[in-house]
């Protein structure tokens, strides 16, 4: 099977957007060819343009996508763990997507790492939590996770540092919400 073209630079998609395409002719133009550009234009100035709104599962859709395996603890992601029982099928098979190796598509969020969703097959994407989202009762970021991991020593296994991690991760946060987190209490 052939292997899947490595996605463009985005400088592609500028020339691409800019250059004359044969196939696209304006009706009252019809020698010479337009950019996309252009043509959506001369579309919108037409058939005028409509705003929709995005619904909860087109900003899912959105969100940035990584490739992760489903493994018998569930899907685990910079010293986290997110587990379900819908993914109980899932552990340790491989994706339908095979030029992804059998990794499964998860979409996660930047400014909200308490849960994650992936892609199973029916087409739809199903919301991961973490596991310890339940002890962690707000959103918390990639930045606030890195400097959790850069002060929180690591004792034991994985389980126990990861559970270590989101106590001290709980800790940060209530100091940050009664407003007496300081770079000297935080260290």
């Amino acid at each position: 099977m052939a292997r899947p073209l490595p996605p463009p630079p985005p400088e592609w998609l500028v020339h691409y957007h800019h250059r004359p395409h044969e196939g696209l002719r304006h009706p009252t133009l019809p020698r010479k060819a337009l950019t996309p550009n252009q043509m959506w234009a001369a579309l919108v100035a037409v058939a005028g343009h409509v705003t929709l709104p995005l619904s909860g599962s087109d900003y899912l859709e959105l969100l940035p996508v990584r490739w992760q395996a489903i493994t018998e603890r569930g899907i685990r992601i910079d010293h986290r763990t997110y587990d379900a029982d819908v993914l109980a099928p899932y552990r340790g098979q491989p994706s339908p997507v095979t030029s992804r190796g059998g990794k499964w598509e998860i979409h996660t969020n930047p400014h909200n790492a308490r849960q994650v969703w992936i892609r199973l097959p029916d087409g739809h994407l199903t919301e991961i939590p973490w596991i310890h989202r339940d002890h962690i009762h707000a959103p918390f970021n990639s930045a606030t996770w890195q400097h959790i991991k850069t002060i929180t020593a690591r004792h034991g296994d994985r389980d126990t540092h990861e559970a270590d991690l989101a106590e001290a991760l709980d800790q940060l946060m209530r100091r940050a919400h009664t407003g007496t987190a300081t770079p000297a209490s935080s260290a």
